[in-house]
């Protein structure tokens, strides 16, 4: 007969027991397409997010794991392959793939003091006036990996067959080469619009000839369908506190945002909106 001792070894789980059971890690991926730098270059700061998160979840070491990709299509195969529950993308991101992964937002980014974005499509003074004065040319932007997010969203549906656009991921030489040929326009978010301004002799050869309305920032986002894991709810407390810590304010700042708070619902369905209805 089993002693009581014995008996409470018994009624243990066997995975609990195994030496071979490796509890699987909370993963967060970060994705905005366009973005300069590499995955391995993201390693080092991706591995302090991560720590910071654990130590403010109260989560054993090892819990979290988080990866940057600046390309949509590496993002892809890791959220289908991994399966990571929670991630941080880009507007244009989520809104493409919204539905096909299932996102979920539930924070948003604040940067300078606001949770809205803007975007400015600049063309070599005196050159284009407006955007009916665009067709035919090409806007080049790091923000355009998918084309419908410029006609449909920032653009709110106009365009969509005058204009031609395409990907950098090096803007700055997109700039420089409008300023000094002028034969196409660019596409800039505000943070990139306040370099320009601080870029001598850069900004005074181009003119804004067109400002979208404003637009939610980055969404954090749940993927799939809904988990039960108790460590994905500290994580996304976690999340909402980042920037109460100093440990979680160098990040902030490493990632050039001043926290993340509780997403705009509105602001997200309008999105969705514009994206959804085609472009004239």
């Amino acid at each position: 007969m089993l002693s009581k001792r014995h008996l409470a070894a018994a009624l243990i789980p066997f995975w609990l027991l195994s030496p071979m059971q490796e509890i699987e890690p909370i993963r967060i991926v970060v994705c905005h397409p366009g973005s300069p730098g590499t995955t391995e270059q993201a390693k080092k700061t991706m591995q302090a997010f991560a720590r910071c998160i654990e130590i403010d979840g109260g989560l054993p070491e090892g819990t979290i794991r988080c990866i940057f990709f600046p390309e949509a299509e590496p993002a892809l195969d890791y959220i289908r392959k991994e399966s990571p529950p929670l991630g941080i993308v880009s507007l244009s991101f989520y809104l493409r793939y919204r539905e096909s992964l299932q996102l979920d937002p539930f924070l948003q980014v604040v940067r300078r003091g606001k949770s809205t974005q803007t975007f400015h499509i600049l063309a070599k003074k005196g050159r284009h006036s407006n955007l009916e004065s665009l067709k035919g040319v090409k806007i080049v932007s790091n923000h355009l990996f998918d084309p419908a997010f410029l006609p449909r969203v920032i653009l709110r549906g106009k365009g969509k067959h005058a204009l031609q656009v395409e990907e950098t991921r090096k803007p700055l030489r997109a700039i420089r080469k409008t300023a000094r040929e002028g034969d196409g326009a660019i596409l800039l978010d505000d943070e990139q619009l306040g370099t320009l301004g601080k870029m001598k002799g850069l900004l005074e050869k181009l003119e804004e000839i067109f400002r979208s309305e404003k637009l939610p920032t980055e969404p954090v986002v749940a993927i799939g369908p809904e988990r039960k894991d108790p460590r994905i709810a500290k994580t996304r407390a976690a999340l909402k506190r980042l920037s109460e810590t100093k440990r979680g304010a160098e990040i902030c700042a490493e990632f050039r945002i001043d926290r993340l708070v509780t997403l705009d619902p509105k602001a997200f369905a309008e999105a969705v909106r514009l994206y959804g209805e085609e472009a004239e």
